[in-house]
This record gives C-alpha cells, sequence and structure tokens, in this order.
C-alpha cells in the first residue's frame, strides 16, 4: 500500500478512536457531575468508582487514538487495544450493577 494512502488511512482511524473515547469521557463525567451538582432524582446511579475508572480508561483510549492517527501504533495495534479497553469499560460497567 502506498505511504500516503496508509498515512491517511492512519489518520481516519486514529480520529474515529478519538471520537469514540471523547465521547465516552464526556458520558462518565457528565453523569458524575449530574449525580453530584443537580437536583434530578435518579432511579439507577452507577458509583462514582465506575465513572471516574471508566473516565481513565477513556483517557488512555484518548491517547491510543493520537499513537494510531500520528503513525506511532499500527493500525491493527490501536483497533486492538481500543476493542480491549472498551470490552474492560462494559465489563466494569456490569461489575458495578452487580
Amino acid at each position: 500500500m502506498n505511504k500516503a494512502v496508509q498515512l491517511k488511512w492512519n489518520l481516519l482511524t486514529g480520529l474515529v478512536i478519538v471520537g469514540i473515547n471523547l465521547y465516552w469521557i464526556w458520558d462518565n463525567l457528565y453523569l458524575l457531575y449530574q449525580y453530584h451538582n443537580t437536583g434530578i432524582l435518579f432511579l439507577f446511579m452507577y458509583p462514582d468508582w465506575a465513572l471516574i475508572s471508566n473516565s481513565a480508561l477513556g483517557l488512555v483510549g484518548f491517547i491510543i487514538g493520537i499513537l494510531t492517527a500520528f503513525d506511532k501504533l499500527t493500525i491493527k495495534k490501536g483497533i486492538s487495544a481500543s476493542v480491549f479497553l472498551i470490552v474492560i469499560r462494559i465489563v466494569i460497567k456490569f461489575i458495578s450493577v452487580n
């Protein structure tokens, strides 16, 4: 594959990974904010440790996306690490529910 085409694929893949992780960080921190600083009564709440750990994993995923975008990680390694982090996040959410 051409080096320019490979760089475009790395950039596109990295930006998608960054976007997913930024959304995940925003979602967890927004829930944490709503739990503590609004008058909304929630029927179900995730524990703070689950929200903070998911946000920290989102930050790690953001760094992985940046490394993938700038060709420091291959696409395969970047996607594999991101999928692994997403699985860990889902497991944390399920553990915190039980």
